[in-house]
């Protein structure tokens, strides 16, 4: 029952961002400097330690911040999505690996604002990033292992995230 809730609570955290971005994006300005610098060390944080301690404060910190922003906007994408919601061999950890996609590709967009449209490139950044923390849970928990996972940290290996990004972004809303 536990998984089916976490499993559920990744496709529930993706509507909630598109849902929640839409509705208030005219209720404040954009982003300042002060808030981007804390998004990006939080980010980073989570990237190297996704179960550091207050890790839930800190995600529920950025997305409600990337759900008020009109400056920053991250498309969910679906197919990413839906493998983080397959069952993996034992701990599934799919909330934290998908919500890192989101918050790294915030990252991208935050230090490289000449490339803000650059779908692929931040979906690409968005795939990095997650798969940081999936290196990092496997280092913990041995049964936080993926196919899925490994398969695309043998591409990024091999020089074929772009090409994954490219191919991908197709499904992102």
């Amino acid at each position: 029952m536990f998984l089916k809730n976490r499993l559920s609570g990744t496709a529930l955290i993706a509507l909630f961002l598109i849902t929640v971005s839409n509705v208030n994006i005219m209720s404040r300005g954009p982003s300042t400097a002060e808030e981007r610098a804390k998004a990006l060390t939080i980010i980073r944080s989570l990237e190297v330690n996704p179960i550091q301690d207050g890790y839930k404060e800190k995600r529920k910190w950025l997305m409600d911040w990337l759900n008020e922003l009109p400056d920053i906007s991250i498309k969910v994408c679906r197919e990413f999505l839906d493998e983080m919601q397959e069952e993996g061999n034992g701990r599934h950890y799919g909330v934290e690996i998908y919500l890192q996609s989101i918050f790294s590709s915030a990252a991208f967009i935050i230090e490289h604002p000449e490339k803000s449209k650059d779908k692929v490139a931040i979906y690409e950044a968005g795939l990095r990033g997650s798969l940081k923390v999936y290196s990092f849970l496997l280092s913990k928990d041995p049964l936080a292992r993926r196919q899925y996972l490994d398969d695309m940290v043998e591409k990024e290996r091999n020089g074929q995230l772009t090409e994954v990004a490219r191919l991908a972004i197709r499904n992102c809303i």
